[in-house]
């Protein structure tokens, strides 16, 4: 009785660590493919502004002060491509506005503590009124002024939707890894913050 006890909770809790294993590495192999399509799509210009991957010690650090998860697809993004630098004449990467690293992304949420008491985390920098972000839930929104617009219900698909051609297979990845991460709560509608 004690053995089968024994391999019936071991089995649970091996079944408990592989889930959020495989949800991770899965995304992980989705931001791959979608970042070399990104990469294949703009300027060799843009390209040469995207930076190298993340650490695990920054995703841990910014997890860490904002007090909840980084949303599996934008932390997979982080871990291929941790931002963006642009200098000079160079344009952001998302409607002009650049991509922001984990060491901006925990800058911003220390100077603006509203973004992290409504679970919003920056994802490109500030231009003006406008500014991309990501919910606690990983739908990504438009922050206008005090205005949220709710964009996507994932950070992939909505980086999809500006590189990606409609019949790319990695359309399919982007459906079925969404659907493994998308909370049931909420609806995504726009409103105050």
């Amino acid at each position: 009785m004690r053995r089968e006890y024994e391999s019936s909770s071991s089995s649970s809790a091996w079944i408990g660590w592989l889930s959020p294993f495989c949800s991770r590495m899965q995304a992980y192999h989705v931001a791959r493919r979608l970042w070399k399509s990104v990469a294949s799509s703009v300027s060799v210009e843009t390209t040469c502004s995207l930076r190298e991957p993340a650490s695990e010690t920054e995703l841990r650090l910014v997890e860490e002060y904002i007090g909840w998860p980084i949303p599996v697809a934008i932390r997979s993004s982080l871990m291929v491509c941790d931002g963006q630098d642009v200098i000079g004449a160079r344009k952001g990467l998302i409607h002009g506005l650049p991509l922001l690293s984990c060491a901006q992304i925990w800058t911003e949420m220390r100077w603006r503590p509203s973004m992290k008491k409504n679970g919003l985390l920056p994802i490109t920098a500030a231009q003006g009124h406008q500014q991309i972000c990501c919910t606690r839930e990983g739908s990504v929104v438009l922050l206008e002024g005090k205005q949220c617009h709710f964009k996507s219900h994932s950070f992939f698909h909505f980086i999809a939707t500006l590189f990606v051609d409609g019949m790319d297979p990695l359309w399919k990845d982007i459906g079925s890894s969404s659907k493994s991460h998308r909370s049931e709560k909420g609806d995504g509608s726009e409103g105050d913050w």
